[in-house]
């Protein structure tokens, strides 16, 4: 139950990507006191709601080596503004659960300027979103002087170009199926891409 404690947090003044995150971060500090552990190539993963901790992590722990990002990359403050097509009672809905929301948030980021914070540490996203996002991690890797560090993956239904979407800007009065489909989604095969991130694993801790 997500819900009830992502209310309780928000009534409170915290969220459950701030409350998770402290947590992450509290296992983060005693790994790298393990000696088993070697704490100069800790590599966070996150799966669907966890790549939002995993981006905290990153932004707060610079001695992170590596990240897996296994989601499509959302502006969250477009989605917020374009998914207005009501319900059959004529209400707009969430664009997304609450336990996405975070205080103030919104305001200042999007996901994907987080993920381009990352730079240069190696990075992997595998399943995908619009080009204009990727594009825009790619350049702050390549402004941080490694382009190799970014992999970037779509779902296997728009691997090809010319079945993505490569608008800049979305329309408003989209539905949950239709801003899927506007941001390269196939949500019945969202899942963990196993056959992307244990190459990409083998690769990065090799070097």
């Amino acid at each position: 139950d997500y819900d009830t404690p992502s209310r309780i947090l928000l009534e409170l003044g915290w969220s459950y990507l701030g409350y998770t995150s402290f947590l992450n971060k509290q296992v983060l500090e005693w790994m790298k006191c393990q000696p088993f552990i070697r704490k100069d190539r800790i590599v966070v993963s996150g799966f669907s709601l966890g790549t939002e901790p995993l981006m905290v992590l990153g932004v707060m722990d610079p001695s992170i080596y590596a990240f897996v990002y296994n989601d499509f990359l959302c502006q969250t403050q477009e989605r917020a503004i374009v998914m207005t097509e009501p319900d059959q009672r004529g209400r707009r809905p969430f664009p997304n659960s609450i336990r996405h929301l975070i205080p103030d948030f919104w305001k200042y980021f999007n996901f994907p300027d987080i993920v381009a914070s990352l730079a240069p540490r190696p990075i992997i996203l595998t399943e995908g979103g619009l080009d204009r996002d990727f594009n825009l991690v790619k350049r702050a890797y390549e402004i941080s002087g490694h382009p190799e560090n970014v992999e970037t993956h779509h779902y296997q239904k728009y691997t090809a170009p010319e079945t993505r979407n490569t608008a800049q800007n979305l329309p408003e009065g989209l539905g949950r199926a239709s801003f899927y489909d506007s941001v390269n989604v196939d949500g019945p095969n969202h899942y963990f891409k196993n056959e992307f991130v244990l190459p990409w694993l083998d690769k990065v801790l090799a070097e």
